[in-house]
């Protein structure tokens, strides 16, 4: 698959979006500072640090995602789903409120807006 110049791509499960901001993430009485890769209204890359062990891997996780410009942070319930490297772990969103549904997609067209923009004036310094 080719990445477009708005890094946004179609995947099955949506639109997703490259972007960067922290995320708590919280496993029982455990918690790890991690970074956002990529979102999508139904769930999000994050880069750990370390593996997740076979125990993580079945477990559900409390996210904390501190979205730029939100009022406050997004909490998910979420599991992982897929290793998309030895560190970085795609999770699915079990539990998400509708409000904050709506935050993520306002970040994710934020992003889009400023990438057409960033396009735009690559464009018209070309011609």
């Amino acid at each position: 698959m080719t990445k477009s110049a708005e890094d946004i791509c179609a995947r099955s499960i949506g639109v997703r979006a490259h972007t960067r901001f922290p995320v708590l993430v919280c496993e029982g009485p455990h918690a790890a500072h991690c970074h956002a890769l990529e979102l999508s209204a139904s769930g999000i890359v994050v880069e750990r640090g370390r593996e997740l062990s076979d125990r993580e891997l079945r477990a559900g996780f409390k996210l904390e995602l501190f979205v730029p410009d939100a009022p406050r942070p997004v909490r998910v319930l979420a599991k992982p789903v897929r290793a998309v490297s030895r560190t970085a772990y795609a999770f699915k969103f079990v539990l998400i409120a509708d409000a904050d549904r709506l935050t993520l997609m306002e970040h994710l067209d934020h992003q889009s807006s400023d990438s057409r923009h960033l396009l735009d004036e690559i464009e018209q310094g070309v011609a």
